[in-house]
């Protein structure tokens, strides 16, 4: 038996947990979407403190009842998070979700007690339970007058929970005069909920800090949780041992190497589980894997391990399954969890472009450092770096992202993803592969560099005036075999060119003390007027659009795939339009690789722009001429009267500045000889 010792990380990966997608995608009552305006939101959301750690609750027992119906784990800290000040006549309300994983233990039980600490200055406390699959379902609600706050205090409550699948528990505080405002959270480490809402508007909007990460601790893992807990008039459905699979990483590397595996568990629990083992099958290889760190209630354990890739390009499962607990054969099947280990030759990998989706809002006064980011990274990486400004409550805000922000945006704003593969700030970076002015540098070399199965390519675009219809034709080459499909294509509409009054803090700052490409900052106002690009419009296949990449996955064979769709109203520019095509893995999330195209819009009607069947490809964009032609193809340009203007090699994509006129572009190279003519 091979025997490998794991550490316990207080740690919750969206794709280790099915409740989290669970939570991502859930409405509140009344079937509206999580959103998030009042509060004063954008201080909340940049500007959150939390201080005075507050007393542990004096009755807390060593291990977790079987009658608390609760998402945080019992030996959690409290902690007082400030917002700003209310003023008279507002409404607001705090509440926790309790997903179908913990509900399900207490069906025919009846709430009795909610415990909580509700803060003081508000004249009254409303309690309530709803159903939030059910629109207008309230389960329970009660008004309290003369409650202490500020203190752990025990509502009385009449709750029988029969046919629901997730609760929303939580209570409403009205406030006659300006007071302060603050909630009592919890660092946890599960996608437990904490959401904000303020009634006094008569919109029923919300905040949810699910999702934001807890930085107090130093542990960049650590969610926000409200302390809320239902107290049952008898036991749950909790075993004293009680552990379930959360996931299993999906991991590539080249061949034959080792690479790092993770592996989640949970415990449900009521008693801490001391140890574990668990089995990992590859093809016909099985390893026994023991894990002996206690864990606690509601505590996740990650596991990390290696494995080494095959020596032949493939993807195949990693298959987990857990065999014992507490030094016992499980008495109960528990469903094994699977991952993939895909093997690439080092020699086929493709380079990756890399995709920034970027956290944004007008009303962002540190937001003016990641736009400069964007601009920075531009002129470095060219076409290979490929920027998407995620608006959020401005009025560039779009829905379609909703599900993006709510994964992705965890740090607050200004912030950013990288191919979805990371979360940090779009200038600063997240520090973990180099530091310095422009730091997010770093973390996209690293991207550049990592195993990648396919290559990407877009082949055709067309564009209807009239309609505002588009058609993206694209071609995918797989280094790899692969006997699922596990990927698929997603398409984003950006805009640039855009106007905004930009919120900039910078002017508060002393010149010497800001990186010298972002001192010019300082002397903007306090507001000014912004250029707003790569503004996101729309998302086509938000998850990826079906059927775009074919099983089985051959090496080397070709999948062509051809999608239309129309453009959204909120577009005013057709010419400022861009198209970002992803190709996504379907079961990690990440953006694999991706190209970006414009519309083709200065194209006149009849004359040939590419050669589909080579993979050639020329736009006309903006005084430029953007190029995609094979690796390694010699590009030459001509003007109307046959001169040879330009001369150099093309690695896949190409932008040329031009000015406007007429042009032939020829492309040598393994494929042969190919030529488009293109009017800028």
């Amino acid at each position: 038996m091979k025997t490998f010792t794991h550490k316990l990380v207080l740690a919750l990966t969206a794709a280790l947990l099915t409740t989290a997608a669970a939570l991502a995608q859930r409405t509140l009552p009344g079937g509206k979407p999580r959103q998030a305006q009042a509060v004063s939101t954008q201080q909340c959301r940049a500007a959150v403190s939390t201080k005075n750690v507050y007393m542990q609750d004096p009755n807390k027992p060593e291990k977790q009842p079987s009658k608390w119906l609760t998402n945080l784990p019992i030996d959690s800290t409290i902690l007082v998070q400030n917002f700003n000040p209310v003023v008279e006549g507002t409404d607001i309300a705090y509440s926790t979700y309790y997903s179908e994983d913990l509900t399900r233990y207490f069906l025919g039980n009846t709430i009795k007690t909610i415990r909580t600490i509700v803060p003081a200055g508000a004249k009254s406390v409303r309690v309530w339970v709803n159903n939030p699959d059910v629109e207008g379902d309230t389960l329970y609600a009660a008004t309290f007058e003369g409650y202490k706050g500020d203190v752990v205090e025990d509502f009385p409550v009449e709750c029988l929970l029969e046919e629901v699948k997730t609760l929303e528990v939580g209570f409403t505080l009205h406030f006659d005069e300006k007071a302060p405002l603050h909630a009592y959270v919890v660092p946890c480490n599960r996608y437990s909920s904490f959401v904000v809402r303020d009634t006094g508007t008569g919109d029923f909007v919300a905040r949810d800090y699910t999702h934001m990460r807890y930085m107090l601790y130093g542990d960049y893992h650590l969610c926000y949780g409200y302390f809320i807990q239902c107290i049952t008039e008898g036991d749950g459905g909790f075993k004293p041992y009680d552990l379930q699979m959360a996931g299993v990483s999906h991991v590539r590397g080249f061949l034959g190497d080792d690479t790092d595996l993770s592996i989640g568990i949970m415990n449900y629990g009521t008693e801490p589980m001391p140890n574990a083992k668990l089995t990992c099958t590859i093809e016909n290889t099985t390893t026994d894997i023991t894990y002996d760190n206690p864990v606690g209630f509601l505590y996740y354990a990650h596991m990390d391990t290696e494995v080494k890739a095959p020596t032949t390009a493939k993807r195949i499962p990693i298959v987990i399954n857990l065999v014992e607990v507490n030094n016992a054969p499980l008495t109960e099947p528990c469903d094994p969890v699977e991952g993939s280990v895909t093997a690439v030759d080092r020699q086929e990998s493709v380079p990756r472009n890399v995709v920034m989706e970027e956290f944004t809002g007008t009303w962002c006064g540190w937001c003016p450092r990641g736009m400069r980011a964007v601009e920075l990274l531009s002129e470095i990486y060219g076409d290979r770096f490929i920027p998407i400004g995620v608006h959020y409550n401005d009025v560039f805000e779009s829905a379609d992202f909703k599900y993006i922000l709510d994964n992705y945006a965890s740090g607050g704003f200004p912030g950013c993803t990288l191919n979805r593969l990371t979360s940090s700030d779009p200038y600063n970076g997240t520090g973990e592969h180099g530091k310095g002015d422009l730091g997010i540098a770093y973390d996209m070399d690293y991207i550049f560099e990592l195993p990648c199965e396919a290559r990407f390519d877009i082949t055709n675009v067309s564009t209807d005036r009239d309609t505002r219809t588009v058609s993206v034709t694209t071609d995918a080459i797989f280094s790899i075999d692969c006997i699922e499909a596990p990927y698929a294509v997603s398409y984003v509409v950006t805009e640039s060119g855009l106007k905004g009054v930009q919120s900039n803090y910078y002017p508060t700052m002393n010149p010497s003390q800001v990186p010298e490409n972002l001192r010019d900052l300082t002397q903007k106002g306090m507001q000014y007027l912004a250029n707003i690009d790569h503004v996101g419009r729309s998302i086509e296949g938000l998850l990826g659009v079906e059927g775009s990449i074919q099983a089985p996955i051959v090496k080397g064979q070709k999948q062509t795939f051809t999608h239309t769709f129309t453009l959204p109203e909120t577009v005013e520019n057709l010419a400022n339009v861009h198209i970002a095509v992803l190709l996504l893995d379907t079961k990690t999330g990440e953006i694999l690789n991706a190209q970006q195209t414009g519309l083709n819009l200065e194209v006149d009607e009849g004359i040939s722009t590419t050669t589909a069947h080579a993979g050639m490809l020329v736009r006309a964009q903006r005084g430029a001429l953007s190029v995609n032609a094979p690796q390694g193809a010699t590009l030459r340009i001509y003007d109307a009267g046959g001169r040879l203007l330009r001369q150099q090699m093309c690695n896949g994509s190409l932008t040329l500045p031009l000015p406007a006129g007429c042009y032939v572009v020829e492309s040598s190279s393994a494929a042969g000889v190919q030529t488009a003519k293109v009017v800028l």
